[in-house]
């Protein structure tokens, strides 16, 4: 399992709708609205790393809007429980 974090930067105004395009998309686990250097916050689950590619490429990148994306990969896929408190 690939779990990901894709940080979107969007066209000002565009926001909500760039949302309600993803939100629902197989492997679009959570989409939140966020503050700072960008405005969407996307946490992803694909089964393979070209799933992943594919879907910034071919789904995210051609939303009318998306200016800039970030691409962040979890190095372990869960926290282990004995770091949990």
């Amino acid at each position: 399992m690939v779990v990901a974090y894709l940080l979107l930067k969007v066209e000002p105004g565009s926001e909500q709708g760039v949302m309600q395009k993803l939100m629902g998309k197989p492997g679009v686990i959570e989409a939140e609205l966020i503050y700072g250097s960008y405005d969407i916050l996307l946490k992803l689950e694909f089964r393979t790393t070209y799933e992943l590619d594919a879907f910034i490429f071919e789904t995210v990148r051609a939303i009318a809007g998306v200016k800039d994306t970030l691409t962040l990969m979890t190095a372990r896929p869960r926290i282990l429980p004995e770091f949990v408190r």
